[in-house]
């Protein structure tokens, strides 16, 4: 087994004793997060402090009979959000950090047969820049969009990163530690004036019928919840 840092939750409810040179040793089970690796146990001495799993990261030593044995190299304070979750995005830097190919993207997006759809404006917090839902309002229907996150993580390769437990971006008071790297950020954000690949659902006003498809289209304008209220008053904002 490769000998680089792992990232993953030492689990203090789970006392593991194993044999040593001088008789028996007792650790605790380490999860990593990346599932190609498996449980490791691990000694802890400061267990007795938490009543919860210790984020940290460990090197491995060497197998015993039944599991590896790893060296603990750090642990977490998770009332440190920033530093916890910015050191995990860190650990695979090759990984969280992909090289992506603008042109072939886009030019793929625009002759795919995705349903093309129109009149796309998203409201958010002002300045806002991971923007992934938008709407279409027309007399007789409304279309509701998301990014088609599959879709990108598919097409850069980079479909791995399910395999994360990304699940939200992380919002502090003066700073953002966003869910996806940020060079994908930018692809599947709905920034104005840019196409985009959208899973959409459309609701029919008259009938109430509803359907969901592929899509995709350019975001014709990116409102702040200010300015999407002033546009009602002064329709050339």
């Amino acid at each position: 087994m490769e000998t680089h840092n792992i990232f993953g939750f030492i689990h203090i409810n789970s006392v593991y004793r194993f044999k040593t040179s001088s008789g028996s040793g007792l650790g605790f089970f380490f999860k990593p997060l990346n599932p190609d690796f498996p449980l490791f146990i691990v000694s802890f001495s400061q267990s007795h402090k938490y009543s919860h799993n210790i984020p940290a990261i460990i090197k491995f030593i060497h197998f015993n009979h039944e599991f590896p044995i790893g060296n603990i190299l750090e642990t977490f304070d998770t009332s440190s959000l920033y530093s916890f979750y910015a050191k995990f995005y860190n650990i695979f830097p090759q990984r969280f950090k992909p090289l992506l190919n603008s042109e072939t993207y886009f030019s793929y997006l625009q002759n795919s047969d995705r349903e093309l759809v129109s009149n796309i404006i998203s409201i958010d917090p002002f300045n806002c820049i991971d923007i992934d839902d938008a709407l279409s309002i027309f007399d007789d229907k409304i279309q509701i969009h998301i990014t088609d996150l599959p879709f990108l993580l598919e097409f850069f390769n980079l479909s791995h990163l399910i395999y994360y437990d990304l699940f939200s971006s992380i919002y502090l008071p003066n700073s953002t530690i966003h869910m996806l790297p940020s060079q994908l950020v930018k692809f599947s954000s709905l920034i104005q004036n840019e196409w985009k690949p959208l899973l959409t659902i459309e609701i029919n006003f008259n009938t109430f019928e509803t359907r969901i498809f592929k899509s995709k289209g350019k975001i014709k304008k990116n409102y702040s919840y200010d300015t999407f209220d002033a546009s009602f008053t002064n329709p050339k904002l």
